[in-house]
């Protein structure tokens, strides 16, 4: 089969697998790297605010941070 009739089945959506040999397919030998992120309590906590069903807003989140600074420099 010509690469050109291979195309145009495959944007037709044709079944091409079996024009295909996967006798020598073989998997990435590699692991995927992983990604670790860590965030501070008060991004997990304004995350998780954002997320919950009492968030309008980031402008909510950004006001509570706010008073609650204000309230623990009033203690």
């Amino acid at each position: 089969m010509k690469t050109s009739e291979f195309d145009k089945n495959f944007d037709e959506g044709d079944d091409i697998q079996n024009v295909l040999d996967l006798s020598k397919a073989k998997r990435n030998p590699w692991k995927e790297p992983s990604t670790t992120a860590k965030f501070s309590a008060e991004e997990t906590a304004i995350v998780e605010y954002a997320e919950s069903d009492s968030a309008v807003s980031i402008d909510n989140v950004e006001n509570e941070k706010n008073a609650t600074r204000k309230l623990h420099t009033l203690k």
